[in-house]
């Protein structure tokens, strides 16, 4: 068992971010190399905050124990490390194949899981082994590179609900959810002032929460969680739940929400550190008003 070795805490400040979501704190895992830990692209919390999932833009899947999650900043231990296989177990071929981004876990324990590489989504087991591919929708040969579907949830049905983080045009974001009938547009996402949708959620009220990010070259990375109510005919009006000014969190990708013992509302998120070892890998945890 490899033991995260670095926990920094964070004290939030209107100063830093504005929005009615409030910081708990920022963990940053240092495991040793040998393990590639890294690339983490998606989470799903588990277990009241007790464990996360982690999935790795390199095709594996990282189960950590979060010990004292539920009280603030938690301790974190590796205690499960899983490679993304073919239906025969095997290693998918080439690295694109590899390039798994987002992640949403179904009710009854398998994954759905986006791929930006070789573009699709797909069904995998809790072991990692792919069940069923699903295409992507018809607008992906129009993305750039690096520009596919990261932002990837299911709601209590099991359908899925994706959206491209770099739509070419101006128009609003088509917001895709993949029923029987294949993918349709639910409903669109407006484009805000440079922020590209990177991860979705659903809560345990049914809400839809959008995770969002924006570069600045001399700032670094600025994170945005907005959030919608969902009717059978598309979104309810958007509300800004967090906006940080750049700099204050790495590059978050991945977002999570659960509770915790209180039965508060807790979005947390990953920051990619592209397995370039003086990055930190952090895990980022907000409390949301409810």
């Amino acid at each position: 068992m490899k033991r995260a070795a670095l926990i920094l805490g964070l004290v939030a400040s209107p100063a830093l971010a504005t929005g009615e979501a409030r910081l708990i704190g920022e963990v940053a895992f240092d495991l040793p190399r040998a393990y590639a830990f890294g690339g983490l692209s998606a989470i799903e919390m588990r277990q009241g905050g007790a464990e996360a999932l982690l999935l790795s833009d390199r095709g594996r899947l990282f189960t950590l124990r979060l010990d004292g999650a539920g009280d603030g900043l938690p301790e974190a231990a590796l205690i499960g490390d899983t490679t993304l296989t073919t239906p025969g177990g095997t290693l998918p071929d080439g690295r694109a194949a590899m390039d798994s981004e987002g992640m949403a876990r179904l009710a009854d324990g398998r994954l759905a899981l986006s791929f930006e590489g070789d573009m699709r989504f797909a069904i995998h087991a809790a072991d990692g082994r792919e069940l069923a591919r699903i295409a992507p929708p018809p607008e992906a040969g129009l993305l750039p590179p690096n520009g596919g579907y990261e932002a990837l949830a299911a709601d209590a049905e099991g359908r899925l609900y994706t959206v491209a983080e770099r739509a070419p045009g101006s128009a609003p974001h088509a917001l895709w959810r993949h029923d029987e009938g294949g993918w349709h547009v639910f409903a669109r996402l407006p484009r805000q002032s440079g922020f590209r949708p990177v991860a979705l959620d659903f809560d345990d009220r049914g809400r839809l929460t959008l995770l969002e990010r924006r570069f600045a070259p001399l700032g670094g990375f600025a994170a945005r969680i907005t959030r919608y109510g969902v009717t059978a005919d598309g979104l309810g009006p958007q509300e800004v739940l967090l906006e940080t000014r750049p700099g204050i969190h790495g590059n978050l990708e991945g977002l999570s929400l659960w509770r915790d013992g209180q039965g508060r509302l807790i979005a947390s998120m990953v920051a990619d550190n592209d397995l370039i070892r003086f990055r930190p890998n952090s895990l980022v945890s907000y409390r949301l008003p409810d």
